[in-house]
């Protein structure tokens, strides 16, 4: 060990990398992330388990839909580095290369946040085009004809066509590999042409990111068990428990291998009655021709007066509640109950837009790289007048909470009324701006002219 050392610290480089982050990943040629200690969630396990978490349960569900409602409300701007002529052109430019996207705006948002949400992550290709006004093809027509390289979209690339990711010799993200239908081939698609999203707090630059189902896993699972025997036991209360007498030899361990098989097929008939439209059995007939028990008989037992009971209600709402808390979403069960208040649930809803509001801030980090890149590309090489996307408030303060202190400060003389705080608490009322001119800006009010004023013509 003190060899080692020695050796590190004679040859030591300042400007080189002697580490790696440490991120558990297997290189087969196709790299794939092993992170994830539970085998269920793990690759391709995982992407399934995560599907069906977001589409069977209804809390999980209900919290989708409510991040994606709140999404698709923010308002977007993109913002000049600074007020010079060249840094608003910048800017006025990336708005129309949004404008000019294949897809919607809120669309791409919504579904970037989606996928991080369920899965950690969520890649999209960058594809160019140049501004070249209307083509016939989709992929090259512009609302612009100014020769300038533009968006063309950015082309999602779902989770479950991962085909495992490339890194160099130092650990740094090189690009994906996708497999995907109809053709199922191999393509390699390096980072300068996707955008990678993923979730906050992000460990070992893990490029797969963290689920934010992850935690709620378990809760999930048993919910899901508790669920299923709940179902069964009602089935059973109401239908019977369906049980099968057979002749003894088919029990024997002499029994032929067309017993053995019949007894098998008696077993799977009897584990699959249940009483719905499709209900019916075929049965030998419990006598032979000669009027003796034939040993085959059928019944059903009722199943409601005997055994204990578990009620399972209590159970599965802890377990929802559980499953919205791994959200910050565990207000939405504020007034099913006996608890609970406005001011508790207005507390509980700053808190989820908070958060929602760290993985919109992820995501604008990504998109200003690639404003970084469609600036380059364009010949543009002074990032101190790169335009810089942002995100609007996910919520508004309402109106009565704000304008009483705001009153109080400005009798104070705390504040002093200008142009910024009338727009301001314009735009919180949902008020159309002024067009007069606002607060700072001198009035100009028309002078009606004097009766001897209109007869002389001045």
């Amino acid at each position: 060990m003190a060899n080692i050392r020695n050796e590190v610290e004679q040859e030591i480089d300042p400007y080189s990398q002697i580490g790696v982050t440490g991120l558990n990943r297997s290189s087969n040629g196709f790299a794939t992330i092993e992170e994830e200690w539970l085998s269920d969630l793990r690759g391709t396990n995982g992407i399934k388990a995560y599907r069906e978490m977001s589409d069977n349960n209804a809390t999980i569900g209900a919290v989708l839909f409510l991040i994606d409602s709140f999404v698709r409300k923010v308002t977007w701007e993109v913002d000049a580095a600074d007020e010079s002529n060249e840094a608003i052109q910048l800017s006025e430019f990336v708005e129309q290369c949004i404008d000019d996207l294949e897809q919607s705006w809120p669309n791409v948002i919504g579904e970037a946040v989606r996928g991080v949400c369920i899965y950690g992550w969520s890649t999209f290709e960058l594809v160019f085009k140049m501004r070249q006004g209307r083509n016939e093809e989709k992929d090259k027509t512009s609302m612009y004809s100014d020769n300038r390289i533009g968006w063309c979209k950015f082309a999602p690339r779902s989770q479950d066509t991962n085909y495992g990711w490339e890194f160099s010799e130092k650990g740094d993200l090189l690009g994906m590999y996708q497999m995907a239908p109809p053709n199922y081939g191999i393509k390699y698609i390096p980072l300068d042409k996707l955008l990678l999203f993923r979730s906050v707090g992000v460990m070992k630059d893990n490029p797969q990111g963290r689920s934010s189902l992850r935690n709620c896993y378990v809760s999930y699972s048993i919910q899901k068990k508790i669920q299923v025997s709940e179902a069964i036991g009602i089935s059973r209360n109401l239908s019977g428990l369906p049980t099968m007498t057979v002749p003894l030899r088919l029990l024997s361990d002499s029994a032929t291998s067309s017993e053995k098989q019949l007894l098998a097929n008696f077993q799977n008939m009897v584990s699959r009655v249940k009483a719905d439209e499709y209900s019916g059995l075929v049965l030998p007939s419990e006598v032979t021709q000669d009027g003796n028990p034939s040993g085959y008989k059928f019944q059903l037992l009722s199943g409601g007066s005997s055994g204990k009971t578990t009620e399972t209600t209590p159970v599965i709402e802890r377990l929802e509640k559980s499953i919205a808390r791994s959200f910050l979403a565990d207000f939405l069960f504020l007034g099913s109950g006996t608890t609970g208040s406005w001011a508790l649930a207005s507390t509980k809803t700053n808190m989820f837009s908070q958060a929602l509001g760290g993985f919109l801030s992820a995501i604008v980090d990504v998109l200003n790289e690639a404003v970084e890149q469609l600036m380059r590309m364009n010949g543009f090489d002074e990032p101190e007048l790169y335009p810089k996307i942002r995100h609007g408030d996910l919520e508004k303060m309402p109106l009565e909470e704000i304008s009483g202190p705001i009153a109080q400060m400005v009798s104070a003389g705390i504040i002093t009324p200008d142009d910024e705080l009338e727009q301001w608490v314009r735009e919180l009322a949902g008020a159309p701006q002024s067009e007069n001119g606002y607060l700072s800006r001198p009035r100009e009010l028309p002078i009606e002219p004097t009766d001897d004023e209109q007869l002389s013509g001045e």
